[in-house]
């Protein structure tokens, strides 16, 4: 496999993990808005309320910051490889 091919590839893989970051980014962000306005529309907030909050904000929390952290590694390994090549 040639330089320029391995660089097609690593921008290939840059490209995609930048897609996966925001799109993961995009469906954790719309989950929990949309149980922060459930709540927010529901005139007497019970407990059943608060632990729908907690059972699906939290995850989305922490799937942001899992993301935020992937992309944060991915970018570091393609710069690696990106310094190997050149």
């Amino acid at each position: 496999m040639d330089r320029l091919q391995v660089k097609k590839n690593v921008l290939d893989i840059r490209e995609r993990t930048h897609r996966l970051y925001f799109t993961t980014q995009a469906l954790a962000s719309i989950i929990m808005l949309s149980v922060i306005v459930t709540l927010l529309l529901t005139v007497s907030p019970t407990s059943q309320y608060y632990v729908l909050l907690q059972v699906s904000v939290v995850p989305s929390a922490i799937l942001l910051y899992n993301s935020f952290e992937h992309k944060k590694m991915a970018d570091e390994t393609i710069e690696k490889i990106e310094g190997l090549v050149e």
